[in-house]
């Protein structure tokens, strides 16, 4: 019954989603016969069994108070706004009735439960209620779940009252100044997968018996995790995660169950420090089975017998299905609660339908010196479930496996490892509605009648395929359309599919070359960057210097380096090949540059990375199943269904973990890699060059070096250039990594005696660097004479050289040729002003007939 309400409060909701929401004040009463008292209140039923508002409302009493069962109150996200008086909303005496996407907050009491039966809770967010969130008293068979309860002032979730068989899922309890979840005269009550954290106690358990306590993470409760008081007994509470509580369990000598049992086990303790070497119900059977080998004491009459050594709140520990957005999110949150030294995880922006872009840094914060970045990006492409697989699980494994595993430990230690694991996060429900769907999910009207995505592909025979159509000419086949119905009543079918643009065509980096059709796979935006996905990627990007940097896809089995928009290699080509050679043989898979092996493709991501980042990115295609596809015949001769495109893209759920554990090491490859290169330090002088081979005594010469800084981080040091045995100008300089930077000195020869001088550069060492033979470069002589002595340089001014100089008046650098034809000669140019002109003469005239030696 339930459900069914809840399949008709979804349909009405879509109905009514457009209507404008108003601020409506007083109290609503959904009366027994199904009326909505006063009339004009801002909720609306078709059926009398779905109750939907329609606009937010705000209330000096009670906010809605039903009087009728079985029905659904759907609040539509929108505002019930108390002045800390009655109830949110009153259910008292009410059955299998379900409250769902209402905010509440203000009131003295959220929701109230009095005397309810089977009446369920859901997806509701409630905030600064003065006594609890969502309260129980004497309910049966109650359900309260995927609820959000902030800083409500006593409880979060209250239950009492000799309540029983109520169940707690899945809720979000935080900021509660007495406890986040409350159990007082009450039993079999089930408090399963919550997230609890940051109030005075997590769980208050308060004259209650066998009630269950499994699977929730309970951290950074300023108090206790969880707390007994009174006849408190015969309580079980296993598979939770105690992290980071000032008092992770007091039980005032109250006896309870503190495990499931071998092997099932007992609960995560963060500040549990026992080794895992022995198994068995005894822990005395060589090999480690996950639990540690001694019992975690709470006090003299309660113990943790089988307590893991890592963290239970894995709900990344199932790898075989495909995790949706809301169980990655979790997964990176829990680590974040759970790992605080070594995790940090924060949204990068949001998507097309608002959902957060998350990113997961993981590092050693204890180690502050220096570190490489790196950065693994997942799912670009929303058919590509197993791009976002992978990244997930690195993750995972790295934030469990610090401290035990050598590898892990050195690399979170040494580097920060950047990973977003889904960037088209809204993929996840784009590709439910079409296993076709690559792109984000931006609308578009393909059709051109005003309306965005209103006749997409579907499932029309209902073998649970959305199948392609085409037309084979015994040479080729031709795309004709997708299965689809007729859902806006036009006479075509999916002639408006559902929208988007390909993220991996959006970038700014000759993103001009690519398709401008809204209904191509690889349609490329309107304009660079002109999706939110993209633009948070960037964001992070010009924010982070990422050394190194990988793209998951999949759809085939390939290592793809740059350019995709040229067939020209890049400049560090044999960079990139050496790189791809070795992923290639860690994982098999094929080397390409992605243009000249593949095909020419226009504003991508790794493309972008590199040239306008300076980062090495590399794309990595993990998987693809050319056997995936199906063909059946179609309507007309010489047509095909053609079917199967998820399994081409994704591996079948109970191969995920393989397809991982064959590309897991690019990972430690990648990021060991950039360790190495960023503890190399190296400074190299790769050119000296002056401008002139003559200058006069006491004038001034233009000498460039070029500086380059091969070190994997940036480096400050020295610069001097010399001639002879001579130091004429020190600089000091900064550059990051991979730079290269040209400095101009200038030597003034005033007190130089006439001669040739040899002028060379060199660059101190930089702490670290071993390699100096590249610290020192020396390139030509320069000659000081009688100024005005250049052509030739034989000691003396004639006709000759004033001559010569009158021939290039008027030159000066990069510039046309004279009248003469002569173009600038910097040894004419004698005052270094950078023109040949009436003051060259004039100099070279005024030392007319000197000569050296005199």
């Amino acid at each position: 019954m339930i459900m069914t309400l809840l399949f008709i409060s979804i349909l009405s909701l879509a109905v009514n989603s457009q209507m404008a929401r108003s601020v409506w004040t007083g109290t609503v009463y959904i009366k027994a016969d199904g009326s909505i008292d006063p009339s004009d209140a801002p909720i609306i039923t078709y059926d009398n069994m779905t109750y939907t508002l329609i606009g937010n409302i705000t209330s000096s009493a009670d906010g809605i108070v039903v009087e009728r069962d079985n029905v659904i109150i759907n609040g539509a996200g929108c505002i019930l706004q108390g002045a800390m008086n009655g109830c949110g909303v009153d259910l008292s005496g009410r059955s299998n009735v379900t409250v769902m996407n209402m905010r509440i907050q203000n009131f003295e009491f959220g929701i109230f439960l009095y005397s309810t039966l089977q009446c369920a809770i859901y997806g509701n967010t409630l905030t600064n209620n003065r006594y609890y969130g969502i309260g129980v008293n004497s309910g049966l068979n109650n359900t309260v779940f995927g609820n959000i309860l902030f800083n409500n002032i006593n409880f979060g979730i209250s239950i009492w009252g000799f309540s029983h068989d109520v169940h707690i899922q899945e809720n979000k309890i935080t900021s509660s100044d007495i406890a986040g979840i409350s159990v007082s005269d009450s039993y079999n009550i089930t408090i399963f997968k919550n997230e609890i954290s940051e109030n005075v106690d997590g769980i208050l358990i308060y004259n209650s018996t066998n009630n269950e306590v499994s699977g929730n993470n309970i951290t950074q409760n300023r108090h206790a995790g969880i707390e007994f008081f009174l006849e408190s007994i015969n309580n079980v509470i296993f598979h939770n995660n105690f992290v980071n509580n000032a008092f992770q369990a007091l039980t005032n000598n109250n006896i309870n169950y503190w495990d499931d049992g071998y092997p099932s086990g007992g609960n995560y303790w963060s500040d549990y420090t026992s080794i895992d070497l022995y198994n068995g119900p005894h822990q005395n059977e060589t090999g480690s089975d996950g639990i540690g080998d001694t019992p975690y004491i709470i006090d003299e009459y309660n113990q943790d017998r089988y307590p893991p050594v890592h963290n239970e709140s894995i709900p990344w520990g199932d790898w075989q299905h495909y995790h949706n957005y809301t169980e990655i999110v979790n997964t990176l949150l829990s680590l974040n609660n759970t790992f605080p030294n070594i995790v940090d995880v924060f949204s990068i922006g949001k998507s097309w339908q608002s959902r957060d872009i998350y990113c997961i840094r993981l590092t050693n914060e204890s180690n502050t010196d220096p570190k490489p970045k790196v950065l693994f990006v997942g799912y670009h492409h929303a058919r590509e479930l197993i791009s976002a697989e992978l990244p997930l699980y690195f993750v995972s494994q790295a934030a469990i496996n610090f401290g035990t595993n050598e590898t892990i430990t050195y690399m979170l230690n040494y580097s920060e490892i950047y990973v977003i694991p889904a960037l088209n996060v809204d993929g996840f429900d784009s590709v439910r509605k079409n296993e076709w769907q690559r792109k984000n999910a931006h609308p578009f009207d393909e059709d051109g009648d005003g309306l965005f995505d209103e006749d997409p592909p579907d499932d029309e025979d209902g073998d649970g395929y959305i199948e392609d159509l085409y037309y084979w000419d015994g040479i080729n086949y031709y795309f004709i359309r997708w299965e689809g119905i007729d859902d806006d009543g036009d006479g075509l079918k999916n002639e408006d599919r559902i929208g988007g643009v390909d993220l991996n065509r959006n970038y700014d980096y000759q993103w001009q070359g690519g398709s401008s059709d809204p209904r191509s796979e690889v349609f490329k935006g309107t304009a660079p960057f002109s999706e939110p996905e993209t633009q948070a990627l960037r964001n992070l990007a010009l924010e982070h210097d990422f050394m190194y940097a990988l793209s998951f896809h999949s759809g085939a089995e390939l290592i793809l380096y740059p350019w995709g928009y040229t067939y020209n290699p890049p400049p560090d080509v044999m960079m990139f090949q050496k790189i791809s050679q070795d992923l290639s043989s860690i994982t098999g898979g094929t080397i390409y540059m992605q243009a000249s092996s593949l095909y020419i493709s226009y504003g991508l991501w790794d493309d972008w990375m590199y040239g306008n980042r300076s980062t090495f990115a590399i794309t990595c295609e993990i998987y693809t199943n050319n056997s995936a596809w199906q063909y059946e015949p179609g309507p007309e001769p010489k047509t095909w269904w053609e079917k199967g495109v998820f399994q081409y893209f994704n591996p079948d759920a109970n191969q995920i973990e393989t397809v991982i554990q064959r590309w897991l090491p690019v990972f430690t490859y990648i990021t060991n890699r950039s360790i190495t290169e960023f503890q190399h330090h190296n400074i190299a002088i790769t050119d000296v060059t002056a401008l002139k081979t003559i200058v006069g005594q006491g004038y001034t010469a233009s000498i460039n070096v070029t500086v380059v800084n091969q070190s994997g981080q940036t480096e400050t040091f020295n610069v001097t250039v010399y001639v002879n045995t001579t130091a004429i100008e020190t600089r000091q300089e900064t550059l990051v990594r991979g730079t290269l930077k040209n400095l101009t000195f200038t030597w003034n020869t005033t007190d130089f005696a006439k001669g040739n001088y040899t002028i060379w550069a060199y660059a101190e060492l930089v702490p670290g660097e071993i390699d100096m033979t590249d610290n020192i470069c020396a390139n030509g002589i320069i000659k000081v004479g009688v100024p005005g002595d250049v052509n030739p340089f034989d000691g003396y001014v004639g006709v000759d050289d004033i001559f010569t100089i009158a021939w290039h008046f008027g030159t000066e650098p990069d510039g046309p040729p004279n009248p003469n034809g002569r173009y600038y000669d910097p040894n004419l140019d004698i005052n270094d002003d950078y023109y040949v002109g009436v003051d060259d003469i004039f100099i070279a005239a005024s030392h007319f007939g000197e000569e050296d030696p005199p």
